[in-house]
């Protein structure tokens, strides 16, 4: 088995390290995360209609 690789040597800055949102900027981010999850919702919801109503090739002749 391979050694461990040793501890980076430099400190590693978080991805989210930045200033607070402003709350007009939280609230639209808000609106926009309702919107999109909406919206696949209502595409999942057509999908599973579809496949749900689809005619299939079962029956016996």
């Amino acid at each position: 088995m391979d050694a461990p690789s040793p501890p980076p040597t430099q400190t590693l800055t978080p991805a989210n390290d930045g200033p607070p949102i402003s709350e007009k900027g939280q609230a639209a981010l808000m609106t926009l995360a309702r919107l999109i999850g909406r919206q696949i919702a209502r595409e999942e919801f057509a999908r599973r209609m579809a496949a749900a109503n689809a005619e299939t090739d079962d029956t016996s002749a």
